[in-house]
């Protein structure tokens, strides 16, 4: 019997552990290490299971733990927060993009380390041992123009001016 790990009401360790180039590449991109364990359980705990609970709906996870061979293969950088547990990219299960106040939502109420927009998925880090930057970055591929949408977005709510 196949023993499948839950980490929070709706995310599971095999959601960080699956990857199609690991796969396709013969990697065991298996989680061995209790620290990456531990570092998955508090992203899930503290950032990707509030923003599901918030969303109301499934987050899927595209790229969450790399091991060290994987994250070379997909081209990561060598300090990659997700070769320790601590990121994950993520997008909506029911639509291509997250909506501007989903995005405002969780930069808001949320803590993270690193939120990095992509023009089809989000990179959220979390670091439980440290604290959080909560560093908000741009892919260059995400145009300038939605870029100042999303800051005065935020401005507006922080402002109490949302509409």
């Amino acid at each position: 019997m196949l023993y499948i790990m839950q980490i929070t009401k709706n995310f599971k360790l095999c959601e960080f552990e699956n990857s199609r180039t690991a796969t396709f590449r013969g990697i065991d991109n298996s989680v061995k290490s209790p620290s990456v364990k531990a570092n998955i359980k508090a992203l899930c705990e503290k950032v990707l299971q509030p923003f599901r609970d918030y969303l109301g709906r499934e987050i899927i996870v595209t790229s969450g733990f790399r091991c060290k061979e994987l994250n070379e293969a997909v081209g990561g950088v060598v300090d990659s927060q997700h070769t320790l547990g601590m990121a994950a990219d993520i997008t909506p299960s029911d639509y291509g993009n997250f909506m501007m106040r989903d995005i405002v939502w969780l930069i808001t109420n949320l803590p993270f380390d690193q939120l990095i927009i992509y023009r089809d998925f989000i990179h959220i880090s979390y670091v439980a041992t440290d604290r959080n930057r909560r560093k908000l970055l741009f892919d260059d591929d995400v145009p300038i123009t939605w870029q100042v949408q999303v800051y005065r977005a935020i401005t507006d709510y922080v402002l109490g001016l949302e509409r």
